[in-house]
This record gives structure tokens, C-alpha cells and sequence, in this order.
């Protein structure tokens, strides 16, 4: 299988190479190219896909003034959960349905606040890689492996259009300052706003990013 390179062009779009395919988020089949050219501006009239809209919208890929924090890790009597804030997507499963877990407080991650097993459920499906963990004495652990790397467009939640999933394997390079956390997968802006280019920081929600296209 060959890897699947991403690159992130100079204030443009993503370069796709070798991914097995695309798809939105109802599982629809969008394109099974081996190379592909994906709006990373927010403003394409054919998203996902790039029309060159960023020559003419200002659209930038640097993301000044974000500051990559460093992955903390919350040790509980069974498990261990890793978490880096800096390149959450902000989707809220975590929050949202383990809150005895992830709390809303100072504390944030209680890893005794819960069964290992939906502890675990909940890291595998962060799509960022931000939530990882460990069972004690074992290696650090992203989730399930991927048989083909595949993208895939992020559900509508609280009124927004999400990024790019990523998952399987990918080499990421340009207009980059840092590698992703996990090596399985990953969440890119296509917002064109992020704080974190090429990678999400969930500034969809602030500014209700729509691809009415792609529901």
C-alpha cells in the first residue's frame, strides 16, 4: 500500500496523493482520484474541492500567534489518558458524553471518572489525535489501525461544517510548522480560519463555516 502524501501548497490548497478515497460525512463517495486538490480557504464554489478561489479571497495558510502546548498526561489507578488542548477539533464527544471524565472545571481530566472501556471508546474516536492513552504498562495507544488512508468530511454540529478527517497512514509537509500528534489520524482546517493551519482549531464553530453541498 502506498502512502498517502498531504501538502499543504503555499497559501493554496491541499495536495492529496495516494488516498484510497473521500468521502462526506453521510459515507457518500466523492472521489477515488490518486491525486486530488482540496479547498483549504473556505471559499471553493465546488467544495471540497479546490477552484482556485484563493488566489482572489486573501486566504492565507500561516497561522501566527498559536502556541503548541504539550501533551499532559492524567494518571488514573487502570489507564493513563495523554491530551493535547493545542490541536483539538473541538467536536465534543468527550465532553459531551463522558462529562465525569472530561469535565468542564480546572481538573478537566479525571481518569478514574469512568470505565476504562468507554474511557478507551471515547480516545479512539477523537478525531484529532488530541485524546490518546495507555493501559498500565503498555505503550501509548491512538485508536484502532486503518488498513487505507481515507478523508472523510466532518458531520454538521451546532450549526457548522467541519474539517477533513484523516485516517491511516499520511506524510504531511509545506505549509506546516509541525507534524501531527497521532500517526493515524489527523483533522485539517477547511474553514480557511484555524489558529493552527493546516490543522484544525475548530474556528468553524466561531464563524459557521457552511458547505450546504455537503450535508
Amino acid at each position: 500500500m502506498k502512502t498517502t502524501k498531504i501538502v499543504a501548497t503555499e497559501n493554496g490548497p491541499f495536495r492529496i496523493i495516494n488516498v484510497s478515497k473521500i468521502e462526506n460525512a453521510k459515507g457518500t463517495l466523492l472521489s477515488q482520484e490518486e491525486e486530488l486538490w482540496l479547498c483549504r480557504c473556505g471559499g471553493s464554489k465546488n467544495k471540497p474541492f479546490c477552484d482556485g478561489t484563493h488566489n482572489s479571497n486573501g486566504f492565507t495558510g500561516n497561522s501566527e500567534g498559536h502556541e503548541i502546548s504539550k501533551t499532559i498526561a492524567y494518571e488514573g489507578k487502570h489507564i493513563i489518558i495523554y491530551d493535547n488542548r493545542s490541536i483539538c477539533a473541538k467536536r465534543g464527544y468527550c465532553t459531551r458524553e463522558l462529562p465525569t471524565v472530561f469535565q468542564k472545571n480546572d481538573e478537566w481530566i479525571n481518569p478514574d471518572g469512568d470505565s476504562v472501556e468507554k474511557i478507551i471508546d471515547i480516545c479512539d474516536r477523537c478525531p484529532s489525535g488530541a485524546l490518546s492513552y495507555a493501559l498500565k504498562g503498555e505503550d501509548k495507544c491512538w485508536g484502532n489501525p486503518v488498513t487505507d488512508t481515507f478523508i472523510s468530511l466532518s458531520e454538521k454540529r451546532f450549526g457548522s461544517h467541519g474539517p477533513y478527517d484523516v485516517k491511516g497512514d499520511r506524510e504531511i509537509s509545506g505549509q506546516i510548522k509541525h507534524q501531527p500528534e497521532s500517526p493515524v489520524k489527523t483533522t485539517l482546517c477547511r474553514c480557511g480560519h484555524s489558529t493552527n493551519k493546516p490543522y484544525c482549531s475548530g474556528e468553524h464553530y466561531k464563524i459557521k463555516f457552511q458547505d450546504d453541498k455537503n450535508e
